[in-house]
């Protein structure tokens, strides 16, 4: 399923894309993979992936899923593609399948998180109130990136 954009034209991945996304992650030094329920949404340029990210949902569907991932080639940053991605998968036809979006990412991606309708999530106030497992996962990150931050994005309020 392909979706448009300014420039480049986003792609849901089928099973048959999954060896060159992982090819992709490798190629970019970034370590990635499925952990279940996952959807992924790549860009392409000259038959080649040059931006992709997963959002999962864990072992079983539920109404928060995890975005993580988001990774640009390192020669096509500052484009805006991965924000053409976040807008994909905010995007109305898709947002039905994606209630709430929590992401965990570093603090210098702050202001592009909250550019692009995502939420800052308190430690203290915030973060009880996700599911357990994505808490697990938050505070396990946490240990070895203490600069790490949540952000949440509902569906809902956008």
């Amino acid at each position: 399923m392909n979706f448009e954009s300014t420039r480049y034209s986003v792609t849901k991945a089928s099973k048959i894309d999954k060896k060159d996304i992982l090819r992709f992650y490798k190629g970019q030094n970034y370590r990635a993979r499925f952990i279940g329920q996952d959807d992924c949404y790549f860009i392409k340029h000259n038959n080649k992936i040059i931006a992709c990210s997963m959002i999962s949902a864990g072992k079983e569907k539920q109404q928060f899923w995890l975005l993580h991932a988001l990774v640009t080639d390192i020669g096509f940053r500052n484009c805006g593609l991965a924000r053409t991605l976040l807008h994909t998968i905010q995007s109305p036809t898709i947002r039905p399948n994606y209630p709430y979006i929590v992401c965990f990412a570093d603090n210098q991606l702050h202001k592009f998180y909250l550019a692009n309708n995502f939420r800052y999530c308190d430690p203290l106030t915030d973060i009880p109130r996700l599911p357990v497992p994505l808490q697990a996962k938050y505070y396990s990150y946490c240990k070895q990136q203490p600069q790490l931050n949540c952000y949440l994005y509902s569906a809902t309020n956008n």
